[in-house]
């Protein structure tokens, strides 16, 4: 599968998650609601987040906000026992870049840099039930981010690293990475 850039990623992605800022449960839920009302979402039987969309391709509707508690965790309602963690959620909108979708419509998109602090964050909270999921996914981030429109930046921004003996390209790239996500 080839991403944005022409890098090939080893694992397709098995969802698309897609992140809210909402004021309340009862916003998340007339958005809920307003998606499957059209003719390219269903229901899923494993929770409300999750939407199937037209094809085999399942939507994550992850809400955050004004209904997160002050640790940045939503519990789903009705009973609260789900619990999922929205923490840097604000910073990734605040950082966010626009896309222009097909239709000419714009969507704030999360950045690369924030998308690898957000798999970080991810990775300490699903490391045992999906040990390598997150972090080959940061992996792809690291390895690539001077291929993904940032190699150009190297030589003005990290010329250091160009001149020691032992440069490596792509650790080069995971360091301008971090630098980035500051």
């Amino acid at each position: 599968m080839t991403c944005s850039h022409g890098i090939n990623a080893a694992r397709a992605t098995e969802d698309i998650d897609l992140a809210f800022a909402v004021a309340s449960w009862t916003d998340f839920e007339n958005l809920r609601k307003s998606l499957l009302s059209s003719d390219a979402f269903r229901p899923h039987t494993s929770g409300t987040h999750k939407l199937p969309y037209r094809k085999p391709m399942v939507v994550d509707l992850i809400p955050f906000g004004g209904l997160e508690n002050a640790d940045r965790i939503i519990s789903w309602p009705p009973n609260g026992e789900t619990v999922m963690s929205v923490l840097g959620f604000e910073e990734a909108l605040e950082s966010s870049i626009n896309a222009l979708l097909p239709s000419g419509q714009q969507i704030a998109v999360v950045s690369l840099p924030m998308l690898a602090v957000l798999k970080v964050l991810a990775w300490t909270e699903r490391r045992m039930i999906a040990p390598r999921k997150d972090a080959s996914d940061l992996m792809l981030i690291l390895e690539n981010y001077l291929d993904a429109g940032n190699s150009e930046r190297l030589d003005r921004e990290a010329r250091q690293l160009l001149d020691s003996p032992d440069f490596d390209y792509e650790r080069a790239g995971a360091w301008l990475a971090g630098r980035d996500a500051l």
